[in-house]
């Protein structure tokens, strides 16, 4: 008899447990630098040194979303407060330094106790990705082949602190040669093999560097080896 109350008691505390999991309010958090990306990217845009970011929750409780405009909320990044006020679902941040910040954002009084959520910002460095636009690519030997023809280079800079590419300068080099970009779109290079009587087989090395025109500091580069057929 005793052992059949337990396995009733323990029974109903699992249930309870279980109707506390399922009705236990949730944060559905999105964040996004603002900075630079292409405007074909669909990727996650991440801040680098000194981007703003916007970041933002709705809380949802049963499948439905919960108003709380009436709540005191606050924000903060690695522990220090940065913003608070009455249904202040959204907050603009800073990420002052190289080191991934941890942001915490917590609902006054709800429903009689504080409720938080925690969530991670990865700060990366600027980046550049070089790829060839040319329909012959293709790879040899772990590297990428070209023909000897005539090909546009394309350098692609992510997460600058720059509001268009005109914010951006652009350099090129050739196997350690400088050389320069299109005038009109400096992020694009021709380069044209045939002319340069270059020999099939020949390994080549094209590096193009961006730096932020705002800031001297904040640069980026990146690099495309391939070899001639």
């Amino acid at each position: 008899m005793a052992i059949s109350s337990l396995l009733i008691t323990g029974y109903l505390f699992s249930m309870i447990s279980i109707a506390d999991a399922q009705t236990a309010p949730q944060f559905m958090v999105s964040w996004r630098a603002l900075n630079y990306v292409p405007g074909d990217y669909v990727g996650k845009t991440f801040p680098s040194l000194n981007s703003p970011v916007e970041a933002g929750f709705n809380l949802i409780n049963n499948g439905k979303l919960i108003d709380v405009s009436r709540y005191v909320i606050s924000w903060y990044v690695d522990d220090n407060l940065v913003a608070s006020g009455k249904g202040l679902t959204a907050v603009r941040l800073d990420t002052p330094s190289t080191q991934n910040e941890l942001v915490r954002v917590v609902i006054g009084n709800y429903n009689g106790s504080d409720i938080s959520d925690t969530f991670l910002v990865p700060v990366l460095n600027p980046e550049v990705n070089l790829s060839a636009q040319t329909p012959n690519a293709n790879t040899a030997l772990n590297r990428i082949a070209l023909s000897a023809t005539s090909h546009l280079f394309e350098a692609r800079p992510f997460f600058f602190n720059a509001a268009s590419l005109n914010n951006l300068r652009f350099t090129w080099d050739v196997n350690g040669q400088q050389t320069s970009g299109s005038a009109a779109d400096p992020n694009f290079l021709s380069l044209d093999l045939t002319s340069q009587g270059t020999p099939q087989q020949k390994e080549l090395t094209v590096t193009a560097g961006v730096s932020n025109l705002l800031n001297q500091l904040e640069i980026g580069a990146g690099s495309l080896n391939f070899v001639v057929q």
